[in-house]
């Protein structure tokens, strides 16, 4: 998914890929809602939900957060 607002960020499932070992991440998000018992097993950087200084989530929060 390419959007506007992030015109250098692409998103997609890893799921949609044929290959998945081709693609290597530079980091995870939403890691404040992953299943406690998932464990990348690396080093990776972890964002307790988007990355810092994702653009064009004004008012997406929910209230209280």
């Amino acid at each position: 998914m390419k959007v506007d607002h992030q015109p250098e960020t692409v998103d997609f499932s890893v799921t949609t890929l044929d290959d998945p070992d081709a693609v290597t991440p530079g980091f995870h998000i939403f890691w404040g809602s992953r299943i406690k018992w998932f464990d990348p097993g690396d080093d990776l950087p972890r964002h307790e939900k988007f990355r810092p200084d994702t653009r064009g989530l004004e008012g997406t929060e929910p209230p209280g957060d």
